[in-house]
C-alpha cells in the first residue's frame, strides 16, 4: 500500500502490441515489399520501410518450410516478442516486416534478438542516421 503522501506513480509504458501496432492487409505488406529496403540475414529477411503514421508497426510471414503449426506460431510469437521490447529502439514511424526462414525456428531468443538489432543498425547505416 502506497503513502497517502507518496508521489504518484508514472504510468507503464505500454506491454502489448495493439491493433494499430501491427501490419494486417495485403497492401500493407506489398508496400513494404516493393518500396522498403530488403536486409537479409541468417535466420529472417527485414523489409523496413518509414511510414507518416507516428508510431512502428510489424508484419510477420512464417511459411510452412519452417515448420508444422505450433513451430511456426512459436516463431511468430518470439519475433513479435522481440519486436515489443524493442519498439523503442526503432524510432517512431517505422514498418517492418519480417520474413523467416526456417531456421528462426532453432535458433535461441537472444540470437534472433541480435540478429533483428544487427539488421536495424544496417537500415541506420544505408539511410545515414546515426543512432
Amino acid at each position: 500500500m502506497r503513502a497517502p503522501d507518496a508521489e504518484p506513480e508514472e504510468p507503464a509504458p505500454r506491454e502489448t502490441l495493439t491493433w494499430d501496432d501491427r501490419l494486417h492487409y495485403r497492401r500493407q505488406f506489398e508496400a513494404v515489399y516493393t518500396r522498403g529496403v530488403r536486409i537479409a540475414g541468417r535466420s529472417f529477411t527485414l523489409f523496413i520501410l518509414p511510414n507518416d503514421c507516428g508510431h512502428s508497426r510489424l508484419g510477420v510471414t512464417v511459411s510452412r518450410k519452417v515448420g508444422n503449426a505450433v513451430v511456426r506460431n512459436q516463431a511468430r510469437r518470439r519475433l513479435r516478442e522481440i519486436f515489443r521490447r524493442q519498439r523503442a529502439a526503432l524510432g517512431p514511424g517505422t514498418d517492418i516486416v519480417i520474413h523467416t526462414r526456417p531456421e528462426a525456428a532453432r535458433r535461441p531468443l537472444a540470437a534472433l534478438r541480435e540478429e533483428f538489432l544487427a539488421g536495424l543498425a544496417r537500415f541506420r547505416a544505408a539511410r545515414g542516421e546515426l543512432r
